[in-house]
C-alpha cells in the first residue's frame, strides 16, 4: 500500500490517486482499524468452510457495525470533552 500513496500524492491527478479517492476506497480507509482488529476472530468464528469472500463480507459488515456503534460515538464523546477541558 506504501508505493501506492507515495507515488498518489506528488500525482495528484493520476490513475492511482484517483482510485484511492473513490469513496468506497476511502471508506474501506476508515474501516481498516476495526477491519484489522476483527478480521482474525471472524475468519476463525465462521470456520474454514465460509473462509473466502463471505468471511471477507462478514468482516466488514462487523468493522461497519463497530465503526458507527463505537469509534463515532467514542470520537463525538472526545471532542465533546476535550471542549470542556480547553474551557
Amino acid at each position: 500500500m506504501m508505493p501506492l500513496l507515495i507515488a498518489a500524492i506528488p500525482f495528484q491527478g493520476s490513475l492511482v490517486a484517483r482510485i484511492l479517492n473513490l469513496a468506497w476506497v476511502r471508506f474501506l480507509g476508515v474501516l481498516s482499524y476495526s477491519l484489522y482488529l476483527c478480521h482474525s476472530i471472524i475468519l476463525g468464528s465462521i470456520g474454514l468452510v465460509f473462509m473466502g469472500a463471505a468471511g471477507i463480507i462478514y468482516a466488514l459488515i462487523f468493522a461497519t457495525f463497530v465503526h458507527y456503534l463505537v469509534e463515532r460515538p467514542c470520537t463525538r464523546a472526545r471532542k465533546r470533552l476535550s471542549r470542556v477541558q480547553s474551557n
